[in-house]
Protein backbone atom coordinates (compact mmCIF):
# COMPACT_ATOMS: atom_id res chain seq x y z
CA UNK A 1 0.00 0.00 0.00
CA UNK A 2 2.30 2.42 1.04
CA UNK A 3 4.79 2.24 -2.50
CA UNK A 4 0.97 2.72 -4.36
CA UNK A 5 0.70 5.60 -2.39
CA UNK A 6 4.19 7.20 -2.60
CA UNK A 7 4.11 6.13 -6.72
CA UNK A 8 0.45 8.14 -7.19
CA UNK A 9 2.30 11.21 -5.45
CA UNK A 10 5.20 10.94 -7.18
CA UNK A 11 3.33 10.92 -10.60
CA UNK A 12 0.84 13.82 -9.07
CA UNK A 13 4.02 16.29 -8.28
CA UNK A 14 5.19 15.15 -11.63
CA UNK A 15 2.18 16.54 -13.56
CA UNK A 16 1.93 19.59 -11.55
CA UNK A 17 6.03 20.79 -11.98
CA UNK A 18 5.77 19.80 -16.18
CA UNK A 19 3.99 23.45 -15.94
CA UNK A 20 4.87 26.19 -14.10
CA UNK A 21 2.02 28.70 -14.60
CA UNK A 22 -0.85 25.97 -13.70
CA UNK A 23 -1.91 25.41 -10.32
CA UNK A 24 -4.11 22.18 -10.81
CA UNK A 25 -4.54 18.54 -9.41
CA UNK A 26 -3.65 15.42 -11.31
CA UNK A 27 -7.16 15.95 -12.34
CA UNK A 28 -7.25 19.22 -13.67
CA UNK A 29 -9.19 20.58 -10.73
CA UNK A 30 -8.38 23.81 -8.65
CA UNK A 31 -6.86 22.83 -5.48
CA UNK A 32 -9.03 24.99 -2.78
CA UNK A 33 -5.92 26.12 -0.10
CA UNK A 34 -9.04 27.41 2.16
CA UNK A 35 -12.58 26.96 2.90
CA UNK A 36 -13.70 29.37 4.39
CA UNK A 37 -17.54 30.72 5.32
CA UNK A 38 -19.01 33.39 7.25
CA UNK A 39 -19.99 31.14 9.91
CA UNK A 40 -16.47 31.03 10.88
CA UNK A 41 -15.57 34.09 11.14
CA UNK A 42 -14.96 35.95 14.53
CA UNK A 43 -14.99 39.62 15.78
CA UNK A 44 -10.93 39.57 16.78
CA UNK A 45 -9.71 39.46 13.63
CA UNK A 46 -10.12 43.12 11.32
CA UNK A 47 -10.39 41.06 8.20
CA UNK A 48 -11.02 36.76 7.71
CA UNK A 49 -8.48 35.59 4.86
CA UNK A 50 -9.67 32.53 2.88
CA UNK A 51 -6.51 31.63 0.19
CA UNK A 52 -9.25 30.07 -2.03
CA UNK A 53 -9.02 29.84 -5.69
CA UNK A 54 -11.72 31.67 -5.72
CA UNK A 55 -9.70 34.58 -3.93
CA UNK A 56 -12.87 36.35 -1.66
CA UNK A 57 -12.43 37.86 1.05
CA UNK A 58 -15.28 38.18 3.74
CA UNK A 59 -16.05 42.16 4.74
CA UNK A 60 -15.26 43.22 8.06
CA UNK A 61 -16.78 45.08 10.28
CA UNK A 62 -15.07 48.35 9.31
CA UNK A 63 -16.22 46.96 5.79
CA UNK A 64 -13.17 46.26 4.11
CA UNK A 65 -13.59 44.79 1.13
CA UNK A 66 -10.96 43.73 -1.18
CA UNK A 67 -10.48 45.08 -4.84
CA UNK A 68 -10.62 43.34 -7.71
CA UNK A 69 -8.20 40.12 -8.40
CA UNK A 70 -6.34 40.59 -11.57
CA UNK A 71 -2.79 39.90 -11.15
CA UNK A 72 0.44 40.39 -13.20
CA UNK A 73 2.67 37.62 -13.91
CA UNK A 74 6.15 37.38 -16.05
CA UNK A 75 4.76 36.24 -18.90
CA UNK A 76 2.69 40.07 -19.59
CA UNK A 77 4.28 42.50 -21.13
CA UNK A 78 5.22 44.94 -18.27
CA UNK A 79 7.63 47.73 -17.91
CA UNK A 80 9.75 47.71 -14.89
CA UNK A 81 10.30 51.09 -13.31
CA UNK A 82 13.31 52.16 -11.62
CA UNK A 83 13.21 52.61 -7.69
CA UNK A 84 12.26 56.71 -8.31
CA UNK A 85 9.42 55.80 -9.74
CA UNK A 86 8.33 53.53 -6.66
CA UNK A 87 4.57 55.09 -6.13
CA UNK A 88 1.47 54.12 -3.85
CA UNK A 89 -0.26 51.31 -5.38
CA UNK A 90 1.25 48.86 -8.23
CA UNK A 91 4.25 49.05 -8.99
CA UNK A 92 6.74 46.27 -10.97
CA UNK A 93 10.46 45.76 -11.10
CA UNK A 94 13.22 43.88 -13.01
CA UNK A 95 14.80 41.75 -10.52
CA UNK A 96 18.27 40.18 -11.30
CA UNK A 97 19.81 37.49 -9.68
CA UNK A 98 21.25 34.08 -9.21
CA UNK A 99 17.79 32.63 -9.17
CA UNK A 100 15.74 35.80 -11.16
CA UNK A 101 17.64 36.44 -14.65
CA UNK A 102 15.38 39.39 -15.35
CA UNK A 103 12.24 38.71 -13.89
CA UNK A 104 9.88 41.10 -13.65
CA UNK A 105 8.05 41.11 -10.42
CA UNK A 106 4.82 42.73 -9.07
CA UNK A 107 4.23 44.67 -6.18
CA UNK A 108 1.48 47.38 -4.43
CA UNK A 109 3.09 49.70 -1.68
CA UNK A 110 0.74 51.31 1.11
CA UNK A 111 2.31 54.74 2.00
CA UNK A 112 1.78 56.46 4.94
CA UNK A 113 0.40 60.38 3.76
CA UNK A 114 3.67 61.31 5.54
CA UNK A 115 5.86 59.75 3.57
CA UNK A 116 8.03 62.77 2.14
CA UNK A 117 8.16 64.21 5.94
CA UNK A 118 11.19 62.72 6.82
CA UNK A 119 13.76 59.50 5.69
CA UNK A 120 13.67 56.20 7.21
CA UNK A 121 10.35 54.27 7.43
CA UNK A 122 9.68 51.22 9.32
CA UNK A 123 8.94 48.32 6.15
CA UNK A 124 6.03 45.27 6.42
CA UNK A 125 6.12 42.77 3.91
CA UNK A 126 3.27 40.94 3.38
CA UNK A 127 2.74 37.55 1.74
CA UNK A 128 -0.63 36.24 0.53
CA UNK A 129 -1.53 32.45 0.82
CA UNK A 130 -1.71 29.81 -2.36
CA UNK A 131 -4.42 30.86 -4.95
CA UNK A 132 -5.27 34.30 -3.33
CA UNK A 133 -3.81 38.23 -4.95
CA UNK A 134 -1.97 41.07 -3.73
CA UNK A 135 -4.88 42.91 -4.01
CA UNK A 136 -6.71 40.87 -1.87
CA UNK A 137 -4.12 40.53 0.37
CA UNK A 138 -3.19 43.90 1.33
CA UNK A 139 -6.31 44.91 3.37
CA UNK A 140 -4.91 42.66 6.01
CA UNK A 141 -2.90 46.08 7.04
CA UNK A 142 -3.43 48.56 5.00
CA UNK A 143 -5.36 50.57 6.81
CA UNK A 144 -2.86 50.71 9.42
CA UNK A 145 -0.39 52.45 7.61
CA UNK A 146 -1.52 55.74 9.11
CA UNK A 147 -1.48 54.75 12.43
CA UNK A 148 0.03 57.21 15.04
CA UNK A 149 2.46 55.23 16.90
CA UNK A 150 4.48 53.87 14.50
CA UNK A 151 3.71 54.85 10.62
CA UNK A 152 5.08 52.19 8.18
CA UNK A 153 5.42 51.11 4.61
CA UNK A 154 3.75 48.11 3.78
CA UNK A 155 4.57 46.11 0.89
CA UNK A 156 2.13 42.98 -0.46
CA UNK A 157 4.33 41.65 -3.47
CA UNK A 158 2.38 39.09 -5.88
CA UNK A 159 3.14 35.79 -6.37
CA UNK A 160 4.89 34.07 -9.46
CA UNK A 161 2.64 31.17 -10.18
CA UNK A 162 5.68 28.46 -9.21
CA UNK A 163 4.29 24.69 -9.10
CA UNK A 164 5.40 21.64 -7.06
CA UNK A 165 8.20 20.59 -7.06
CA UNK A 166 9.61 24.22 -6.62
CA UNK A 167 7.40 25.95 -5.06
CA UNK A 168 3.86 26.76 -3.98
CA UNK A 169 3.12 29.98 -6.08
CA UNK A 170 6.01 31.68 -4.42
CA UNK A 171 9.46 30.08 -4.09
CA UNK A 172 9.40 28.17 -1.04
CA UNK A 173 11.02 24.61 -1.28
CA UNK A 174 13.79 24.20 -3.41
CA UNK A 175 16.20 26.94 -2.06
CA UNK A 176 19.07 24.73 -2.36
CA UNK A 177 20.59 27.52 -5.04
CA UNK A 178 18.65 30.46 -4.00
CA UNK A 179 15.26 32.10 -3.70
CA UNK A 180 13.63 34.59 -5.94
CA UNK A 181 11.83 35.55 -3.10
CA UNK A 182 14.67 36.20 -1.16
CA UNK A 183 16.05 38.54 -4.19
CA UNK A 184 12.81 40.20 -4.54
CA UNK A 185 13.03 41.54 -0.92
CA UNK A 186 16.44 42.42 -1.06
CA UNK A 187 15.44 44.43 -4.50
CA UNK A 188 12.28 45.96 -2.75
CA UNK A 189 14.48 47.47 0.16
CA UNK A 190 16.99 48.44 -1.45
CA UNK A 191 14.73 51.02 -3.93
CA UNK A 192 12.84 51.84 -0.61
CA UNK A 193 16.18 52.84 0.76
CA UNK A 194 16.89 54.77 -1.78
CA UNK A 195 13.46 56.71 -2.97
CA UNK A 196 12.31 57.06 1.15
CA UNK A 197 14.60 55.42 3.01
CA UNK A 198 14.51 52.51 5.72
CA UNK A 199 14.17 52.38 9.53
CA UNK A 200 16.52 48.92 9.91
CA UNK A 201 15.57 48.70 13.19
CA UNK A 202 11.97 47.93 11.62
CA UNK A 203 12.07 45.35 8.74
CA UNK A 204 9.19 43.02 9.60
CA UNK A 205 7.78 39.74 8.08
CA UNK A 206 3.73 38.72 7.71
CA UNK A 207 1.65 36.10 6.00
CA UNK A 208 -0.67 33.13 5.28
CA UNK A 209 -0.14 29.51 4.74
CA UNK A 210 2.35 29.49 1.82
CA UNK A 211 3.00 33.35 2.10
CA UNK A 212 4.11 32.43 5.81
CA UNK A 213 6.40 29.86 4.44
CA UNK A 214 7.70 32.70 2.35
CA UNK A 215 8.10 34.75 5.23
CA UNK A 216 10.18 32.05 6.95
CA UNK A 217 12.30 31.27 4.51
CA UNK A 218 12.98 34.60 4.37
CA UNK A 219 13.93 35.34 8.07
CA UNK A 220 16.21 32.14 7.38
CA UNK A 221 18.13 33.18 4.55
CA UNK A 222 18.52 37.29 5.69
CA UNK A 223 17.47 37.39 9.46
CA UNK A 224 20.12 39.54 10.14
CA UNK A 225 17.98 41.83 8.71
CA UNK A 226 14.73 41.10 10.39
CA UNK A 227 13.31 42.79 12.96
CA UNK A 228 10.52 40.22 13.95
CA UNK A 229 7.68 37.48 12.02
CA UNK A 230 4.44 37.07 12.53
CA UNK A 231 2.92 34.04 10.72
CA UNK A 232 -0.87 32.79 10.35
CA UNK A 233 0.08 28.87 10.02
CA UNK A 234 3.76 28.62 8.13
CA UNK A 235 6.82 26.25 8.05
CA UNK A 236 10.54 26.49 8.27
CA UNK A 237 11.54 23.49 6.35
CA UNK A 238 15.21 24.42 7.44
CA UNK A 239 13.65 22.44 10.73
CA UNK A 240 14.70 18.32 10.39
CA UNK A 241 11.56 17.09 12.52
CA UNK A 242 9.04 19.74 10.34
CA UNK A 243 10.27 18.45 6.62
CA UNK A 244 10.07 15.19 7.84
CA UNK A 245 6.69 15.17 9.18
CA UNK A 246 5.81 16.01 5.44
CA UNK A 247 6.77 12.16 4.75
CA UNK A 248 9.64 10.77 2.88
CA UNK A 249 8.28 11.49 -0.48
CA UNK A 250 7.63 14.75 -0.18
CA UNK A 251 10.13 16.02 1.74
CA UNK A 252 12.30 14.41 -0.99
CA UNK A 253 12.21 17.69 -2.79
CA UNK A 254 12.19 20.30 -0.23
CA UNK A 255 15.71 21.58 -0.11
CA UNK A 256 16.26 24.52 2.57
CA UNK A 257 19.94 25.99 3.78
CA UNK A 258 20.84 26.07 7.29
CA UNK A 259 19.32 28.85 9.23
CA UNK A 260 22.82 30.41 10.66
CA UNK A 261 21.32 34.06 11.46
CA UNK A 262 22.99 35.54 14.76
CA UNK A 263 19.88 38.08 15.10
CA UNK A 264 17.43 36.03 17.53
CA UNK A 265 14.39 38.03 16.02
CA UNK A 266 10.85 37.24 17.94
CA UNK A 267 8.34 35.32 15.90
CA UNK A 268 4.10 34.99 16.43
CA UNK A 269 3.19 31.80 15.33
CA UNK A 270 -0.94 31.39 15.05
CA UNK A 271 -1.75 27.81 13.75
CA UNK A 272 -5.10 25.93 14.16
CA UNK A 273 -6.77 22.43 14.75
CA UNK A 274 -4.63 19.60 14.76
CA UNK A 275 -7.17 16.93 13.43
CA UNK A 276 -6.39 13.33 13.29
CA UNK A 277 -4.52 11.66 10.39
CA UNK A 278 -7.78 11.14 8.22
CA UNK A 279 -8.82 14.74 8.32
CA UNK A 280 -7.82 16.91 5.17
CA UNK A 281 -10.59 19.64 5.89
CA UNK A 282 -9.25 22.99 5.71
CA UNK A 283 -12.54 24.36 8.24
CA UNK A 284 -11.65 21.73 9.95
CA UNK A 285 -7.92 21.31 10.76
CA UNK A 286 -5.35 23.40 9.92
CA UNK A 287 -4.23 21.45 7.07
CA UNK A 288 -3.52 22.78 3.26
CA UNK A 289 -3.04 19.91 0.29
CA UNK A 290 -4.56 18.42 -2.58
CA UNK A 291 -3.76 15.34 -4.74
CA UNK A 292 -3.32 12.79 -1.44
CA UNK A 293 -0.43 15.64 -0.37
CA UNK A 294 -0.65 17.36 2.78
CA UNK A 295 0.40 19.90 4.74
CA UNK A 296 -0.12 19.90 9.12
CA UNK A 297 0.32 23.33 9.92
CA UNK A 298 -0.74 22.69 13.72
CA UNK A 299 2.37 19.99 13.52
CA UNK A 300 4.42 22.50 11.67
CA UNK A 301 3.99 25.30 14.56
CA UNK A 302 5.09 23.16 17.19
CA UNK A 303 7.60 21.26 15.83
CA UNK A 304 9.26 24.89 15.06
CA UNK A 305 8.13 26.74 17.97
CA UNK A 306 10.69 24.46 19.87
CA UNK A 307 13.11 24.90 16.52
CA UNK A 308 13.30 28.89 17.18
CA UNK A 309 13.66 28.67 20.79
CA UNK A 310 16.59 26.32 20.51
CA UNK A 311 18.40 28.69 18.87
CA UNK A 312 17.53 31.43 21.35
CA UNK A 313 14.81 33.53 19.66
CA UNK A 314 11.88 33.60 21.66
CA UNK A 315 8.54 32.41 20.05
CA UNK A 316 4.87 33.71 20.56
CA UNK A 317 2.50 30.57 19.72
CA UNK A 318 -1.22 30.91 19.35
CA UNK A 319 -3.44 27.40 18.86
CA UNK A 320 -6.24 28.87 18.13
CA UNK A 321 -8.20 25.75 17.45
CA UNK A 322 -9.59 26.57 14.27
CA UNK A 323 -9.30 25.43 10.73
CA UNK A 324 -6.72 26.69 8.10
CA UNK A 325 -7.42 30.37 8.04
CA UNK A 326 -6.21 33.68 9.81
CA UNK A 327 -7.30 33.28 13.38
CA UNK A 328 -5.95 34.21 16.57
CA UNK A 329 -4.32 37.71 17.09
CA UNK A 330 -5.92 40.59 14.79
CA UNK A 331 -4.02 42.91 12.44
CA UNK A 332 -4.13 45.30 14.97
CA UNK A 333 -2.73 42.98 17.55
CA UNK A 334 -0.17 41.99 14.73
CA UNK A 335 1.12 45.77 14.30
CA UNK A 336 1.48 46.04 18.05
CA UNK A 337 3.64 43.16 17.91
CA UNK A 338 6.03 44.35 15.33
CA UNK A 339 6.09 48.12 17.11
CA UNK A 340 7.07 46.53 20.36
CA UNK A 341 9.64 43.89 18.72
CA UNK A 342 12.16 46.05 17.03
CA UNK A 343 15.47 44.45 15.78
CA UNK A 344 17.60 43.19 18.30
CA UNK A 345 14.81 42.54 20.97
CA UNK A 346 16.55 39.66 22.58
CA UNK A 347 13.73 39.57 25.91
CA UNK A 348 10.43 40.10 24.75
CA UNK A 349 9.06 43.07 26.79
CA UNK A 350 5.73 40.41 27.00
CA UNK A 351 8.14 38.14 28.78
CA UNK A 352 7.33 40.82 32.18
CA UNK A 353 4.23 42.69 30.54
CA UNK A 354 1.89 40.15 29.05
CA UNK A 355 -0.77 41.98 27.21
CA UNK A 356 -4.24 41.79 28.89
CA UNK A 357 -5.93 41.55 25.27
CA UNK A 358 -4.26 38.76 23.79
CA UNK A 359 -6.71 34.91 24.28
CA UNK A 360 -5.65 32.64 26.94
CA UNK A 361 -4.80 29.87 23.89
CA UNK A 362 -1.25 31.85 23.63
CA UNK A 363 1.88 31.78 25.19
CA UNK A 364 5.10 32.87 25.27
CA UNK A 365 8.16 30.78 24.91
CA UNK A 366 11.74 31.11 25.49
CA UNK A 367 12.64 27.46 25.40
CA UNK A 368 11.89 24.01 24.02
CA UNK A 369 8.99 22.52 25.14
CA UNK A 370 8.88 18.26 24.22
CA UNK A 371 5.41 18.24 25.52
CA UNK A 372 4.29 20.48 22.79
CA UNK A 373 4.89 18.42 20.35
CA UNK A 374 2.16 16.26 17.84
CA UNK A 375 1.57 13.24 18.94
CA UNK A 376 1.63 11.42 15.72
CA UNK A 377 3.52 12.70 12.51
CA UNK A 378 3.56 11.99 8.86
CA UNK A 379 6.48 10.36 8.21
CA UNK A 380 4.00 7.12 7.48
CA UNK A 381 2.63 8.75 4.44
CA UNK A 382 -0.28 6.52 4.18
CA UNK A 383 -1.29 8.07 7.34
CA UNK A 384 -1.63 11.69 5.28
CA UNK A 385 -2.83 9.86 1.99
CA UNK A 386 -6.33 8.56 1.48
CA UNK A 387 -7.00 5.04 0.77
Amino acid sequence: MKRLSMLALFMCVFALSCDDNKKTTADNEPIADDTQTENDVTVENDTVITDTASDTLIPDEDGLIPGDTDTVTDTDTVVGVTCADLKEGENTLIVNGEESNDLTRTFLLNLPTTIDSKKGWPVIFNFHGYGDTAVNFEGLLSGYVDNTEMPFILVTPEDNNIALPSGVDWDILNLGNGSIEVELFDAILACIEERWGVDEDHIHLAGFSAGSITSDSIGAMRGDQIASIFTYSGAYFSDAKAKADLGSMAAGFITWPEMTTTNKYVQAMMHGAEGDANCTSPSLCDKWGGSGFFINFNHMARFNANYLTGMGHTVIICDHNGGHTNLGLSSAQMLEFFRDHPRGTTVSPYATNWPENYPEYCKLMTEPDPTIEPGYVGSDEDSLMPD
